[in-house]
């Protein structure tokens, strides 16, 4: 999940997207550089290894099969 500093969240169906992008280019300058760093952080957070589990994780979900059988042979850091 991307922090809820870091991104501004819409509703994919009715125009949600025209409305978050004209939201975006309404933020003020000092919100949307606080927003940026915000997510340079979370994405120094992550590494090739949690990205790949993370994506292992939601196709599994997606295709009703449970998360270990989907990750198995696929060791999560940390």
């Amino acid at each position: 999940d991307v922090p809820e500093e870091s991104a501004l969240r819409y509703d994919p169906v009715e125009q949600g997207l025209g409305r978050a992008l004209k939201q975006a280019a309404e933020l003020s300058d000092e919100l949307r550089n606080d927003m940026g760093r915000a997510a340079q952080r979370h994405a120094d957070s992550m590494d090739w290894p949690t990205v790949a589990h993370l994506h292992l994780e939601v196709y599994a979900r997606l295709l009703g099969l449970g998360a270990a059988r989907a990750a198995r042979g696929h060791a999560h850091p940390g």
